[in-house]
């Protein structure tokens, strides 16, 4: 189930860069680079409790920086 919830975000991160989400922004490369180890950890059953962890506040802090900037733009 793990590997299916990293699968599918790393299809929506994706899709948020074609979408135009700052595309540009090394976020999202450094955030496929977590979810890519993540896997790699949990293919072989190390401890992935602290990874899991500092990916989910990254992407916490990524949506919300991003859904700010969005939220921003709105009202210019």
């Amino acid at each position: 189930m793990a590997l299916t919830l990293l699968e599918t975000a790393k299809k929506e991160i994706q899709r948020s860069k074609e979408l135009g989400y700052a595309g540009q922004d090394q976020e999202y490369a450094a955030l496929n680079n977590d979810i890519e180890n993540l896997e790699k950890q949990l293919k072989g059953n190390g401890d992935t409790m602290s990874v899991f962890s500092r990916l989910k506040e990254k992407l916490s802090a990524f949506v919300h920086r991003q859904s700010r900037a969005q939220s921003s733009s709105f009202k210019r």
